[in-house]
């Protein structure tokens, strides 16, 4: 009886080690760093990690964060590599050009990724703050795989110099010819007085097809009364190129060209050098998106004492309604990641991130002004004033490394004080609201166009910068569009056409 007493001791014992680990492990997973990826923007290195405004973050939401930064320019082809190794961390940020890369939708498909369906409703400030129409958009096959990266959606248009136009008696520019005669002062009336000529009136550049989105060419387009990318018409779908008023677009900006009020060099230019040459004063204007403006003016003001900027989202056509070329609201979307070791690896994992998106919703004052006496100070009358660095560059934006990648509140990347251009573009944003235009061909996937994307894209881009050089003209630009169609354009109208009229049932 003695030893059958010791034996069941000794297997109790045993029993509850055995419990005792497997709770150790539970606590040690628990344990782990909320790991997140997004795409850096900024001058900061992606290893520059540590900084107040994190530990803040980590402190309020009662969770350690790793954060892997990878810059712009290799972005999407480092998350293709990553996916396909199944090397991702826990969250990742994938923009709309990783949304439509075939690695992306193969690893969908394949189960790389966690359903969201289930759980989002028990998330209740991050529910809200996304919205119903937002979590319907991005569902992927009838589910939903991640948080909408929202975004404002009159996004699209443009920012110039208003003390140049201030210092030339420009007043108003309401109309395309106002603003290409502004274009015109901005080039040959000496519009920073250091006696020279050498400005241009527009920075332009053109080296991935995606830079069309807001270039100026889909901005013009619009306005003139064409698509955004796709308008469903006479009973099939239509790209904006096929259109009369794309080919007027590109005419406007052959004219810049042929006058002299835009470089010859636009198709070297790089996004990059676009924006350096407006920083530096060589150019006075830029389309583009107008809440990066917010950004620019710091910047700019370091360098230029006395610049400032005022932006646009719509011309008037020739007593036409107002047109203005729509953002769709969002850009991607953030994924969480099921595979390899980096990934979720249990719901109670996933409840755990989801939880900590959760909790991000509650501190919009961190991301408005950061840390007291780091990001901003408390003025005597209450109000709370942003600090700056040597360069200009808000000390917030700089201690946030572009965090707005992956979780934002306004919709606008980056954290900006409170001034008058703020107050203008709020105003611009509020007023341009009735004129949207959509993009008919919005969440529909062309299966043609995903293989085929890249030589179609190059055929239109081609074919576009030649037509703004010059080098060819409407029957070489046509014979493009035939080339188009021929090399898989046919199918992809009819794919898109197919599908839109499925969603319109």
């Amino acid at each position: 009886m003695k030893h059958l007493l010791h034996a069941m001791l000794f297997m109790a014992v045993i029993l509850l080690a055995g419990c005792s680990q497997d709770g150790a492990d539970s606590r040690e997973e628990e344990k782990r760093p909320i790991t997140l990826c997004y795409e850096l923007f900024g001058s900061q290195t992606a290893e520059d990690t540590e900084n107040e405004w994190y530990r803040e973050l980590e402190r309020r939401t009662g969770e350690k964060i790793t954060v892997q930064r990878i810059p712009s320019v290799n972005y999407v082809s480092r998350i293709e590599r990553m996916t396909t190794a199944d090397s991702l961390p826990m969250a990742v940020a994938a923009n709309d050009s990783l949304m439509s890369s075939p690695v992306m939708r193969r690893a969908i498909s394949a189960g790389s990724f966690w359903k969201l369906d289930d759980y989002i409703e028990d998330y209740p400030a991050l529910y809200q703050l996304i919205g119903e129409q937002f979590w319907e958009s991005v569902r992927i096959d009838g589910a939903v795989y991640g948080i909408p990266r929202l975004r404002i959606q009159p996004r699209n248009g443009l920012y110039y110099r208003a003390d140049w136009a201030q210092r030339l008696g420009i007043s108003e520019v309401r109309t395309l010819e106002d603003f290409y005669r502004m274009l015109t002062r901005f080039t040959y009336e000496d519009p920073d007085g250091n006696g020279r000529d050498d400005t241009y009136g527009l920075g332009f550049c053109w080296t991935d097809y995606g830079n069309k989105s807001w270039n100026g060419i889909a901005t013009l387009t619009t306005v003139l009364g064409g698509p955004n990318y796709w308008e469903y018409r006479d009973g099939a779908m239509l790209p904006d190129f096929f259109t009369e008023e794309y080919l007027e677009a590109l005419r406007f900006f052959r004219r810049c060209i042929n006058e002299g009020v835009m470089s010859r060099e636009i198709s070297i230019t790089t996004v990059q050098q676009r924006q350096k040459d407006f920083l530096e004063g060589n150019t006075g204007c830029c389309f583009g998106c107008i809440d990066d403006a917010l950004g620019l003016q710091a910047e700019l003001e370091s360098r230029i004492p006395g610049a400032s900027l005022a932006v646009m989202t719509s011309l008037e056509n020739g007593g036409k309604s107002r047109r203005v070329n729509s953002d769709r609201g969002y850009n991607g979307m953030v994924m969480f990641n099921k595979s390899g070791e980096g990934g979720i690896r249990t719901e109670e994992e996933l409840r755990r991130v989801l939880s900590f998106f959760n909790s991000l919703c509650e501190q919009e004052d961190l991301f408005t002004y950061g840390v007291e006496q780091v990001d901003f100070v408390q003025n005597p009358d209450g109000s709370k004033e942003l600090l700056k660095m040597e360069d200009g560059t808000l000390k917030l934006n700089a201690d946030m490394m572009d965090f707005t990648q992956i979780f934002t509140f306004d919709r606008m990347t980056g954290a900006s004080e409170d001034s008058e251009l703020k107050r203008q573009l709020e105003k611009v944003m509020e007023e341009s609201s009735p004129y949207l235009v959509f993009d008919d061909a919005d969440l529909l996937q062309s299966s043609t166009y995903i293989k085929k994307k890249e030589s179609l894209n190059r055929i239109i881009q081609n074919a576009s910068m030649r037509y703004i050089l010059g080098e060819i003209g409407d029957e070489g630009f046509n014979a493009a569009l035939e080339e188009w169609l021929e090399a898989g354009g046919t199918e992809v109208i009819s794919e898109l056409t197919e599908q839109y009229e499925l969603k319109k049932k």
